[in-house]
């Protein structure tokens, strides 16, 4: 009993041995494999990574060359591709080249495709484990993107709130860096930004003050630096050189329909004679002193004035062609070195209309005497106004959002204005981007 029993544990030994060296067996196998199968998705997130970084340099490359394009004084003029070597950066690398557009000899805008290629190399450095290029589309940042940008919502003298009423339309991009002021339910059809963490309501907010953001706001915006157009030599320049620059007290200008200009000169308290001529070879007018101007234009121009001299507008001002239309051509940009005056005096009710891009770089666009006119008609603006203060054009009744005095507004961007421009008129400096594109990763060995 004793014997069979000892070959009987014996026999059990021997097959739990062999059960055990056969788990070891297969454990072994499967921890190889599992250990094969860990380096393998290991080094596929190793590899799935190289697109990803080779995007992050591509970009690094073509911001690069966006900040290299706003550094320079001015745009640069070649026409020839511009080209940089590879610059480091972490565990990879860029090159840039910078594309002019063949039409910026004759264009004000310029226009630069730049192009940013990222690698990814290899710890020495020595291969090239991927890469990709970024294309992008860039031009000059131009003051005429917005219908209505401002620098401060007081009046120039910091005595007066300007206000948004209900009886006012803002159709394209509005911009200020301060606070906006809104009394009932205004519109605004395009989108509201400003650099104030909130709106300032006359009736502490709805619905009293009611306004329409037709496509909405932002608060807290960046802010836009004014003193980047704050420079007109670049204009009395171009004035110089196939413009038209006028030393003179004043200068009268009526814009005719049939492409001409007729214009007379004060100086001395003396008025010249009127003169009838073509428009300026460049579309360059700088006045180095006041400027009146009204008409009907067929063409391109833009009208400056000197450093602490005015526009005045007596009257409509407006194109030949329908601007509305993207195939109209006429375009006109009113740089004013102080304010820009409506300075109509018509019956109450009468309406005014203004076609033209307007910088008011020392104070203001405004109606004189606003506040003592009769009730008007509408003030119609299509193109855009930049302005460093508010400028008033009416007053109202704060009980009933009526107009007392003045004008409605009725501001209009002039669509055109995001890819062209009246000539010469003043830039930001920087550029935005107008398009965007990445090719395929190469994936090197």
């Amino acid at each position: 009993m004793i014997t069979r029993w000892v070959m009987q544990q014996r026999s059990r030994r021997g097959f739990v041995l062999a059960t055990v060296l056969i788990f070891i067996v297969v454990v072994t196998i499967a921890g190889g494999a599992f250990l094969n199968l860990a380096a393998s998705e290991g080094l596929h997130a190793s590899q799935s990574a190289l697109p990803v970084k080779a995007l992050y340099l591509a970009e690094a490359g073509c911001q690069w060359g966006r900040a290299w394009l706003s550094a320079q004084a001015t745009p640069p003029e070649q026409v020839t591709p511009i080209t940089f070597g590879d610059r480091g950066l972490g565990d990879g690398s860029y090159r840039v080249t910078i594309n002019p557009d063949p039409g910026n000899p004759s264009n004000f805008i310029k226009r630069y495709t730049i192009v940013g290629e990222g690698r990814v190399r290899s710890e020495d450095g020595m291969a090239v484990r991927a890469s990709k290029s970024v294309t992008m589309v860039v031009r000059l940042e131009s003051f005429a993107r917005y219908a209505y940008l401002t620098n401060n919502e007081r009046s120039a003298d910091n005595r007066t709130t300007m206000w948004f009423v209900s009886a006012d339309r803002i159709n394209g991009p509005l911009h200020s860096n301060s606070q906006i002021h809104i009394s009932g339910s205004p519109t605004f059809e395009g989108l509201v930004t400003s650099t104030a963490s909130s709106f300032d309501f006359y009736n502490g907010g709805p619905p009293l003050d009611n306004p329409n953001f037709v496509e909405g706001y932002k608060l807290n915006a960046a802010e836009r630096d004014f003193r980047e157009v704050a420079n007109l030599r670049q204009l009395e320049d171009a004035a110089r050189a196939g413009g038209l620059r006028l030393r003179v007290q004043t200068a009268e200008i009526r814009f005719n329909a049939d492409g001409t200009m007729t214009y007379r000169t004060e100086s001395g308290n003396k008025w010249s004679s009127w003169t009838t001529s073509a428009l300026p070879g460049n579309g360059v007018i700088y006045v180095e002193g006041d400027a009146i101007v009204y008409g009907t234009l067929r063409g391109q121009v833009t009208l400056a004035t000197q450093q602490g001299k005015s526009i005045q507008i007596p009257s409509d001002l407006c194109y030949s062609g329908d601007p509305s239309d993207p195939a109209c051509t006429d375009m006109l940009g009113l740089v004013a070195g102080q304010s820009i005056n409506v300075t109509k005096s018509s019956p109450a009710g009468a309406n005014l209309t203004i076609h033209a891009s307007m910088i008011a770089l020392g104070t203001h666009f405004t109606v004189d005497d606003y506040d003592s006119i009769p009730v008007m008609g509408t003030l119609t603006v299509y193109g855009s106004i930049v302005q460093k203060n508010r400028g008033p054009v009416a007053t109202f009744d704060p009980r009933t959002g009526r107009i007392i005095s003045g004008y409605a507004k009725n501001y209009w961007y002039d669509n055109r204005l995001r890819d062209r421009t009246p000539p010469y008129f003043p830039t930001t400096g920087r550029y935005e981007v107008v398009s965007w594109a990445e090719s395929a990763t190469n994936i090197g060995d």
